[in-house]
Parts: C-alpha cells; structure tokens; sequence
C-alpha cells in the first residue's frame, strides 16, 4: 500500500496511532492480510468487496471510519 499523505483528527492520538501500526505496519500490506489480523483480534469487519476497489472498512479507535483497499 503506498500512501502519499494521511491527515487525521482523532480524539485519542496514541490509540490511533497503535492501531495504524498494528495493523497498517507503516508498510506495504496486503487488504487479507490486514483483514485476517483484525478478524483475529475479534474486531468487527466485514469482509473486503470488490466494487470501486477491493477494500473493506473499519472503526478504528476514536470511532472513525477506515476504508483499507487496494
């Protein structure tokens, strides 16, 4: 995943941010991959859909919405 530039306002900055790391690694991830940990984890995701893109979409801490796609 290549991401060029993130901005997010969230109200608890160290939970996001352990969230982005757990799950994201600040690296190239694979969508599965990245769904299969957080389905581990017991989080609530739906599973990816192929439409605009291959993604699926997720509460993160702070209670704002992620959408993970490739």
């Amino acid at each position: 995943m290549k991401v060029n530039h993130l901005h997010l306002m969230v109200p608890d900055v160290p939970a996001a941010s352990a969230f982005f790391e757990k799950y994201f690694e600040l690296r190239k991830a694979k969508v599965d991959a990245i769904h299969g940990r957080m389905a581990a984890d017991g989080m609530d995701v739906a599973s990816p859909q192929r439409t605009h893109a291959y993604s699926f979409y997720v509460k993160a801490p702070g209670d704002f919405l992620v959408e993970v796609g490739a």
